[in-house]
């Protein structure tokens, strides 16, 4: 999963993520790339989850993601 942040280098971003029950599950407190790439290993189930992005400790977007259920 990517979230895109062009001006992570400029500005003091972190993201928040949650259940979609809103049972915070962890956070990134300072992205400093552009891309924020997350592995879905992280994420310990399939399905939606909620993600918040801060800018100097003050919310700036909610956003939702889905991660499917993979078979190797």
């Amino acid at each position: 999963m990517n979230i895109k942040l062009p001006l992570a280098a400029q500005k003091k971003y972190s993201v928040k993520f949650y259940e979609p029950t809103g049972q915070f599950l962890f956070e990134v407190e300072h992205v400093a790339e552009p891309f924020l790439i997350l592995e879905k290993a992280i994420f310990m189930h399939a399905g939606w989850f909620d993600f918040e992005v801060f800018e100097n400790g003050k919310l700036l977007e909610k956003w939702n993601l889905y991660i499917p259920l993979s078979y190797r």
